[in-house]
Formats: structure tokens, C-alpha cells, sequence
């Protein structure tokens, strides 16, 4: 997935954030919605900030950026007037956005854009080495197979992920990697999607049943 950060650093001149904002996004294909901003900004805690930028296409996007760092704003949420978006529909309009802002930036030092795709690092993904190692050995010998003793492979890798990831995996991050960069089927890559989500639904019944 296309994430977005800009990295906003204020000035001498400019100390203000919406200051910096309106001055750069006042007008354009891109425009600073100073009262969106408020609106969303109220339901914020103390040492969290953000803001809005509004952009007209086939219809109106508002991009929602937050932050709890001083200057650096992560697109957070993408929201239209009409449908709701998902998927390679967001990718392109974050890609979209990133294009109108860069243009609208140019020669000002004040703000900077950081992209990148947070599908492209699988450690970043499944932060459990041990899990991590046994997907790598699950793929390894034949992507793509529907055989019971590459499927085991695969439960293993689950039963790992479960145990000892972290934090609660994305599996639509695992699938994209899984596609964009691994280059595997995408029919298959949505079946071990599938299997990956039931497996750890029957794993927390279980620990739920036994361990309460």
C-alpha cells in the first residue's frame, strides 16, 4: 500500500502550521480546508495534531493527514463525498495527490514529501522472525501449490504467526507483498489469504476456550 507523509518544518517567517498551509495550499488543484481541519482536529488528543487537504477530480477528496511528531503529517484517511474507497482505487489517488502536492511544493524548502510502499518489506509485515523464516521456507519450493505437505507448510507459518508476531498481522498487506513483489498467484495468494484469517479466528477461539 502507498503510504504518504509530508514533513513540515516551520520557519522563522513562518511558525504556524495552517500559516504554512494556506500559504502553500491556498490555492490550486489542491487547497488547505481550514474548516474540515477543525472539525477533525477537535476530535484529536492533546499531543496529536492534523489536518486537511481538499482536491477536486471526478469528484471531491478530502486527504486527512496526522501526526504525533512535531513535523512530520502521515496521510491517515481518504475521505470522498460519495463512495467509499478501497484498495488500488486508494493507491491511485494517494499516488494522485502525492503528484499535486509535489507540483504545488516545488522550490518550497518548507515542506517535503516522503513516499513509500508498505507492502514492499515483509519483516515490516510479519515482525516475528520465526514466522517470517517459515512462510520464506513454505514458498520456497513451489509457490503456488495446492498440495496437503505445501499447505501444512503454510498452517506452520500460521500457527508462528499467531504465537509469536507482535502485533495483530495485515494479511491484505501479506497478500499484496505476496503479489507486487513475490509475483505469485493471485487466485492462490487469495485462497492462503482466506486460510491465514480462519486459521487465526479457530486459533483465538481456541486460546479463548482454554486459557479464560
Amino acid at each position: 500500500m502507498q503510504e504518504l507523509v509530508l514533513s513540515i518544518r516551520p520557519t522563522q517567517k513562518n511558525k504556524n502550521i495552517d500559516e504554512i498551509l494556506t500559504t502553500v495550499f491556498g490555492m490550486g488543484e489542491c487547497i488547505f480546508n481550514k474548516k474540515l481541519s477543525k472539525k477533525y482536529t477537535s476530535l484529536l488528543s492533546d499531543n496529536e495534531k492534523g489536518f486537511v487537504l481538499s482536491m477536486d477530480d471526478d469528484q471531491k477528496y478530502d486527504y486527512y493527514f496526522c501526526s504525533s511528531n512535531n513535523n512530520k503529517y502521515r496521510l491517515v484517511n481518504i475521505i470522498p463525498s460519495k463512495t467509499d474507497i478501497h484498495g488500488i482505487k486508494y493507491e491511485k489517488r494517494v499516488i494522485k495527490v502525492i503528484e499535486a502536492i509535489t507540483a504545488l511544493i516545488k522550490n518550497k524548502h518548507v515542506i517535503r514529501v516522503i513516499s513509500y510502499d508498505s507492502a514492499e518489506n515483509l519483516d515490516e509485515i510479519i515482525t516475528s522472525k520465526i514466522a517470517r523464516e517459515q512462510l520464506e521456507y513454505a514458498l520456497s519450493y513451489y509457490p503456488n501449490s495446492y498440495h496437503p505437505n505445501d499447505l501444512n507448510k503454510i498452517d506452520q507459518f500460521i500457527m508462528l504467526l499467531y504465537r509469536y508476531n507482535r502485533k495483530k498481522p495485515n494479511i491484505e498487506l501479506l497478500m499484496e507483498h505476496l503479489i507486487k513483489y513475490r509475483k505469485m498467484d493471485v487466485k492462490y495468494v487469495e485462497y492462503i489469504g482466506e486460510r491465514i484469517e480462519i486459521g487465526i479466528q479457530v486459533l483465538d477461539a481456541y486460546r479463548k476456550k482454554w486459557f479464560i
